[in-house]
């Protein structure tokens, strides 16, 4: 994931010009600027949106795949139960 810089000292001001104290815009900008690494940038949205296309491809075969072999399950089932019904 990639950092994201946020200017702490710039929203403090900001902050304090919109009336906070500055303890408490100082206070802000520090958490702002803890969680500024948590933060995903659109290189990283486009990477996960990219394992999910993966991922639904992915899903799509396994879901046809279990619809062939459930299929391949009943026409031998059909044919079992012919047999042994004397058919």
């Amino acid at each position: 994931m990639t950092t994201v810089a946020i200017d702490t000292l710039a929203t403090m001001r900001k902050l304090e010009k919109a009336g906070f104290k500055t303890e408490q815009a100082e206070a802000v900008a520090e958490v702002i600027g803890h969680q500024s690494s948590e933060l995903a940038t659109k290189a990283d949205i486009a990477g996960v949106r990219g394992e999910i296309s993966g991922l639904r491809w992915m899903f799509g075969l396994h879901f046809a795949f279990t619809l062939v072999m459930l299929g391949f399950l009943f026409a031998i089932w059909r044919d079992v139960t012919t047999l042994t019904a004397g058919g």
